[in-house]
């Protein structure tokens, strides 16, 4: 059996921001098809993660098994960005497999689903009502809710052991990009 690290991955260039390109890769692509699709989006908190995180084994094996074409994507990544950038971005990725879908990827674009864990499944839901069109399925693994609220945003102290860093201290540690891959690949947007 195919190990699911072993299966064919196309990566696109769906979104340059800020000197990076945000990509999307591919699993199951039929160039020409008109095959339904999911688009994937990682866990992480906002804070991290990628789209080399696509779905667990099983998941992923039974959505190409049913036939379809499974697109993981990356955004730009919490705090360098802020939640209306990581939108915008998600939106991009979603335009951009709408456009290139039947051609580039084998995907029907009146069968798109979008599927996440975490905060893939929180961006999940927000796609599922903000959208248009609307996918045609929304698949929130794990999802955080409200983001706002105090059990959310307000640190917990069975989980706060150490001291709180300084204000200074915890800006100085943002120095990293918000992205780290890059590629060469453009795209177009769909507006």
């Amino acid at each position: 059996m195919t190990q699911v690290s072993e299966l064919q991955r196309e990566s696109h260039t769906y979104k340059a921001v800020g000197g990076y390109e945000l990509q999307l890769d591919v699993i199951g692509a039929h160039p020409g098809e008109s095959r339904p699709c999911v688009i994937w989006i990682h866990g992480g908190g906002l804070i991290f993660g990628s789209r080399t995180a696509s779905p667990r084994d099983s998941l992923l094996r039974a959505l190409l098994a049913q036939g379809l074409v499974v697109v993981s994507i990356d955004h730009r990544l919490a705090p360098e960005a802020k939640l209306p950038a990581i939108v915008d971005d998600v939106r991009d990725a979603w335009c951009w497999v709408h456009e290139a879908g039947q051609a580039v990827l084998g995907v029907a674009r009146d069968r798109i689903a979008i599927a996440g864990a975490s905060a893939g499944a929180y961006l999940s839901l927000m796609a599922g009502y903000m959208f248009e069109p609307r996918p045609r399925a929304v698949a929130s693994f794990f999802d955080f809710g409200d983001i706002t609220a105090p059990w959310e945003a307000d640190p917990s102290p069975y989980y706060r052991t150490a001291d709180l860093l300084t204000r200074e201290t915890a800006l100085a540690s943002l120095a990293a990009p918000p992205t780290k891959e890059n590629s060469t690949a453009q795209c177009r947007k769909l507006h």
